[in-house]
């Protein structure tokens, strides 16, 4: 897929974390969760957690970044579409 978007800003990474460079302005920068592999590590452990609290937390924590990280794909489209034409 590389060949179809990749642009200079994405340094070689296919990851939905580089559409910056697609969508100026979108960041993933102050979140408790900025990363899919963060956010899978953190997903696959949270049953292990005993602190209900910590537990609710890191739930809104990755509730938060899933919805971030939707709507930087919703973006990316929306402008690959542009892109495109």
């Amino acid at each position: 897929m590389s060949w179809i978007c990749g642009r200079p800003g994405f340094s070689g990474d296919k990851s939905v974390s580089n559409f910056p460079a697609l969508i100026p302005g979108l960041r993933y920068e102050g979140m408790a969760i900025s990363n899919g592999q963060e956010a899978s590590t953190i997903y696959s452990s949270l049953n292990l957690i005993e602190d209900r609290a910590a537990v609710e937390r890191i739930r809104k924590e990755l509730l938060e970044y899933c919805r971030f990280d939707t709507l930087a794909m919703v973006k990316v489209v929306e402008r690959l579409r542009e892109v495109a034409g």
